[in-house]
């Protein structure tokens, strides 16, 4: 004959039976934004690929991903300068129906690129721009051989810091597209305190001569001139490159 007891084991049993997962009768619901409740294997894996992994996305289009994070190549709809063949990046996230936001990174370059959904249209990708340090200093002997932290062909441009004869710094960017770049400068003098000011300009330029191991550079030439009441000489000054900077 069953007992009580016999009958309440059984019960509980059958009630932590059903209550495993999310199928079964009377068990709690999926977790959603208004109550708690049980976490499915979408939700689980969603979760994990946040904290944990990116699912693998290879030759997929972006604009059909889900909100996740991803890795890949040969992506449809991925910046056109991109070669199909690189190891990429993709995160994907979603405001509401009709509104994403997608950042695609080029792993080996580490460029990054943005673009939106809006209202269910698709923007163009914009690539953001990054500038890392290349070297730091005080130059402006001609060849003295120094070396860039990493190599200059891995950026679009140079971007240089200089100082004039004055001591005032300047910017000057230029794209890489042969073995040197110039560097120009101009220098306006002060006026000499109690005396009449004569209007003056000193102009100079600097040629940065890149090395065939992407690494090395040095100063070619470093050269400047006055230019004072219509005629031009030769002055000793020059300028000075403080740092330089590689442009993605």
């Amino acid at each position: 004959m069953t007992t009580q007891l016999e009958k309440d084991i059984r019960y509980i049993k059958s009630e932590l039976g059903n209550h495993i997962g999310d199928g079964g009768s009377g068990v709690h619901a999926l977790a959603n934004n208004k109550a708690p409740g049980f976490m499915g294997p979408k939700e689980f894996g969603n979760i994990q690929s946040i904290f944990k992994s990116r699912k693998p996305a290879y030759g997929r289009d972006i604009n059909e991903l889900e909100p996740g994070f991803y890795y890949g190549s040969g992506f449809v709809n991925a910046p056109s300068s991109v070669d199909a063949a690189a190891f990429c990046e993709v995160d994907v996230s979603l405001s509401i129906d009709g509104y994403k936001q997608i950042t695609f990174r080029h792993n080996f370059e580490n460029r990054v690129w943005t673009r939106t959904q809006h209202k269910g249209v698709y923007g163009s990708w914009a690539c953001n721009r990054q500038e890392t340090l290349l070297w730091s200093g005080s130059t402006s002997e001609p060849n003295r051989p120094m070396q860039f932290a990493e190599a200059y062909t891995d950026f679009k441009s140079l971007k240089f810091i200089t100082t004039s004869t004055s001591n005032s710094a300047s910017c000057w960017e230029a794209d890489i597209t042969g073995d040197y770049v110039a560097v120009p400068w101009t220098n306006l003098p002060d006026p000499t305190a109690g005396q009449p000011y004569n209007p003056q300009v000193q102009v100079g330029e600097i040629i940065v001569r890149l090395s065939w191991d992407k690494v090395q550079f040095y100063i070619q030439w470093n050269t400047a001139v006055s230019i004072i009441s219509g005629s031009v000489t030769k002055i000793d000054a020059v300028g000075t490159i403080k740092e330089i900077w590689g442009v993605r």
